[in-house]
């Protein structure tokens, strides 16, 4: 992760801590690279962010890799238990 990468990370794990994972995957701009998505994602289980939190409305993280159609994260969250 370059090093802009990271410090976006750590921007967003300071604003939403242990949840960022499921505001990271609802919010990310619909065009950003799969590769960037998982890197981050790696990243925030690195620095124990919850896999299992969810939206106001009750949505994980799996929901919205889904929802966006990304099979390669999907199938990473469920090969790595998020």
């Amino acid at each position: 992760m370059s090093l802009e990468e990271q410090a976006k990370a750590d921007q967003l794990l300071a604003d939403h801590g242990k949840d960022v994972i499921v505001y990271y995957l609802n919010d990310a701009p619909w065009n950003t690279d799969k590769d960037i998505i998982l890197n981050h994602l790696k990243y925030f289980v690195s620095k124990r962010a919850d896999v299992n939190a969810k939206s106001d409305g009750g949505s994980t993280p799996l929901y919205y890799a889904a929802r966006r159609g990304n099979i390669e994260v999907t199938a990473s969250q469920i090969k790595n238990g998020l």
